[in-house]
């Protein structure tokens, strides 16, 4: 096999198993990263997406920089720099976006109870402000809020806390 079918196959293999993690193929490298330092970007790495990605790169820049001859080891090390340059991409426009989005949907609103806030638009008496508060998986939301006392102006910038969990809006106290 010459170096520029190798750098086409990748391609085509990259591609095709990203299309199918994107169509519905719910297949993913699961990496359980319990060790005591902050390995977020090894997970995102080792992410299917992303490994299809840095084929996707390996291949393509392989490809067209093979097309130029400047030798067997100059093209493998660019072509290596192309694999990680699109897993980087993929990881930063993808996979850490996807995670933000999947880890909102999924934390119930009741862990909000007890929370701080800041109020991002004013909350008027018996009337909808607006609070943004980092959920426990530390990913900002933004929330319609209540004040907890009916007659009560909180205004925008304020520290709050969540009292309650109301269906579409939470009940916040100012300190």
């Amino acid at each position: 096999m010459s170096l520029q079918e190798l750098y086409i196959t990748s391609a085509v293999i990259g591609f095709v198993i990203l299309m199918l993690g994107i169509l519905g193929g719910d297949a993913d490298v699961d990496t359980d990263t319990d060790i005591d330092l902050d390995a977020e970007w090894l997970s995102d790495a080792l992410n299917l997406k992303a490994l299809s990605a840095g084929l996707i790169g390996f291949g393509v820049v392989g490809w067209a920089i093979g097309r130029a001859e400047l030798g067997t080891m100059v093209t493998l090390v660019i072509a290596a720099i192309g694999f990680i340059a699109f897993m980087y991409f993929a990881v930063v426009l993808v996979v850490r976006p996807l995670r933000r989005q999947q880890s909102n949907t999924l934390t119930n609103r009741s862990s909000y109870l007890s929370l701080q806030a800041k109020v991002t638009l004013e909350i008027r008496p018996d009337q909808i402000g607006q609070v943004e508060l980092l959920n426990s998986n530390q990913v900002k939301v933004t929330e319609r809020a209540k004040a907890l006392e009916p007659d009560q102006t909180i205004p925008k910038g304020s520290e709050v806390m969540v009292m309650s969990v109301e269906p579409g809006h939470v009940v916040v106290a100012a300190f």
